[in-house]
């Protein structure tokens, strides 16, 4: 199996240094360390640090997995904790496998190893900002807003994942890992929030005898010096910046007025930085919702709105908290401000549209699910405009959107967990579902709701592969809610699904079905943001062969989120690695 396991981690890497056609000078240092580190150093390097880190305490219970987990949230570098599992709920199974096809073994690398009784974790570790060295040390002082960053991870990573898998051939050999108890075959895993989990390596009584990877375990080149002294000179004015930037908070109201009408350039004590478009957002973030309904000038307000509203990159994340300030401060000028910033943009308009309605929402919406942005819901009429930015004006105060019910959204989850149970449980579950779609079907958020259930329904289906059940699921949607259900935007999950088992059983009948009755024959990807549709949309029209189709899916998921990481390692995509316009679609920036 381990040969199988080399393959496929090998296809990762290969891959994900494919996805790179063109890179930004700023970021050429990166890639060019990358391309110059012999792979034998970092297979050194992490044969030292995983012989370190298999120290586990617990040397009284036999274990048949193990393996380290990390985390990254753009913040502190991810450090890698080591977890130990006694046994496992579905062990591998890689007999399926082809070499020219390793994404179609994926599920038994990623999320398809079902683990017993976790025994032991936190126990051992080591930085995975070292073995990936210097690429979160360019993140810790750049920032990782550029587009590119998440590919940068994903390069690095199925480096460092590869680099252990070769290393474990010699771990398995030391002192430390000998004192373990284990059941043979042992399984040993890594994963991060993209991969979870990765199979990296099997210990059977067939286990080949290590590899000599010679001696010299450095990751660090001359070359980099003054690329990482540059980096070093950045961090420290980013400190300084964080330092500025408390200094205001309670400072005097002229000096924090100053500082946003200066952005996005941030000067204090001789030194001046570019904030990127995360850090201006943070920035009023910090100060605004303390202050500035009362203290910050109209003026001021919209300057900082507007350097935010109109940045390509932004979205409703970035000016939510300065809008509602803006409108707090004068609702009636905040209304005169945000028609003359639309008044020869028709997109921004429903764009903006689009953001207040959820800036409502979440701004009186009890349950914290229900408050993530859903950018479908365009309106298009005036008096719904209107409508829509005299409820932003009094969102605090006047009105309040209709909530849920809470005691039938406590029944429908209620329902939802027992429907495995029996014949009679689903019935049950059908039976509420058609009352609430007669009932509720008309209300937005029950609407999504419904959909949303049943897209899950169906996607706890497939990931089993039991066919049946998700097209009896869905059809059922179509036949008995559907009819019910506010307007196809609301639906996009159920479509979405729908979608994905017209991939995964060719019945191509089943996608058509979705265009035609669940997204309604008006249906247009370009007013489409739900990046997950998009990118099932992708994979059905490139099942199909259908190329224009294909293209247009694929760039409307990648602008609303999804990477090109996701597009080249899935099988779907494979006959178009080489077709130059997918790609450029892909790795634009």
């Amino acid at each position: 199996m381990n040969n199988i396991i080399k393959k496929e981690l090998l296809s990762r890497m290969t891959l994900a240094r494919k996805a790179f056609t063109k890179v930004p000078k700023k970021l050429e240092p990166l890639l060019e360390y990358y391309d110059q580190q012999p792979l034998d150093n970092v297979v050194n390097y992490m044969i030292n640090t995983l012989q370190e880190s298999f120290r586990w305490n617990n040397d009284t219970v036999v274990i048949q997995a193990a393996g380290f987990e990390w985390y990254y949230d753009g913040d502190e570098a991810p450090y890698a904790l080591g977890y130990g599992y006694s046994s496992f709920k579905k062990l591998p199974n890689l007999k399926g496998f082809k070499s020219d096809k390793t994404a179609r073994v994926r599920d038994d690398f990623d999320g398809g190893l079902q683990f017993g009784k976790n025994e032991f974790s936190d126990c051992g570790g080591f930085n995975v900002a070292d073995a990936c060295f210097p690429l979160f040390t360019y993140i810790d002082c750049e920032g990782g807003e550029h587009a590119l960053i998440d590919d940068f991870i994903n390069l690095f990573t199925a480096r460092m994942f590869y680099a252990m898998h070769l290393a474990m051939s010699a771990v398995v050999q030391s002192d430390a890992f000998n004192k373990l108890k284990i059941e043979k075959p042992f399984y040993f895993f890594a994963n991060n929030h993209d991969w979870s989990p990765c199979l990296l390596f099997e210990l059977n009584d067939e286990t080949s005898e290590p590899e000599n990877f010679g001696n010299d375990a450095s990751l660090v080149v001359p070359e980099l010096d003054k690329f990482l002294k540059k980096l070093e000179k950045t961090k420290i004015k980013r400190l300084l910046q964080e330092d500025y930037v408390d200094s205001l908070q309670d400072g005097p109201i002229e000096n924090y007025e100053k500082a946003l009408l200066e952005l996005p350039m941030l000067k204090s004590e001789g030194h001046s930085l570019k904030l990127t478009l995360d850090e201006i957002s943070s920035f009023g973030y910090r100060l605004i919702r303390d202050r500035a309904y009362q203290e910050v000038s109209f003026e001021v307000l919209t300057f900082y709105c507007n350097l935010l509203i109109t940045d390509p990159k932004s979205g409703v994340h970035d000016y939510r908290d300065a809008i509602i300030a803006l409108y707090l401060n004068d609702s009636k000028k905040a209304h005169a401000f945000i028609e003359q910033l639309t008044a020869d943009n028709e997109t921004l308009k429903n764009q903006l549209i689009d953001d207040f309605r959820n800036i409502i929402r979440w701004m009186t919406e009890s349950e914290p699910e229900t408050r993530y942005p859903n950018s479908n819901l365009f309106l298009y009429e005036s008096e719904e405009t209107q409508l829509a930015m005299d409820k932003l004006a009094n969102c605090l105060e006047e009105l309040k959107q209709k909530k849920v019910d809470a005691a039938l959204k406590r029944k429908l989850d209620k329902l939802f967990k027992t429907i495995n149970n029996s014949d009679d449980d689903l019935l049950a579950y059908n039976e509420f579902m058609e009352k609430l779609a007669k009932n509720q079907g008309q209300d937005p958020n029950w609407a999504g709701q419904i959909s949303a259930y049943t897209g899950q329904r169906m996607a706890d289906c497939i990931v089993k592969k039991e066919h049946d059940p998700a097209l009896k699921t869905f059809d059922h949607f179509c036949v008995k809610l559907l009819p019910y259900l506010n307007s196809s935007s609301n639906n996009y999950v159920a479509a979405s699904m729908g979608i994905v088992l017209s991939v995964h059983t060719k019945d191509y009948a089943i996608g058509e079905k979705v265009l035609e009755e669940v997204l309604v024959k008006d249906f247009n990807m370009d007013n489409c943001r739900y990046s997950p549709l998009l990118y099932n949309l992708a994979c059905y029209f490139a099942a199909k062969g259908d190329r224009d189709n294909l293209i247009m899916a694929a760039k409307r998921a990648s602008m609303f989120g999804k990477k090109a990481k996701q597009f080249i390692a899935d099988s779907d995509f494979a006959p178009y690695l080489n077709d130059e316009e997918f790609m450029s679609v892909l790795n634009h920036e």
